[in-house]
């Protein structure tokens, strides 16, 4: 999946899986 260049808005970025999505997200350049 290319996410490169796109924005995401992951709810509830605080704790568990939501922050290690926000995360993945940032180091795939999203």
């Amino acid at each position: 999946m290319e996410i490169k260049g796109k924005s995401a808005l992951v709810v509830g970025g605080a704790s568990g899986m939501a922050r290690a999505t926000a995360e993945l997200l940032v180091e795939k350049g999203a």
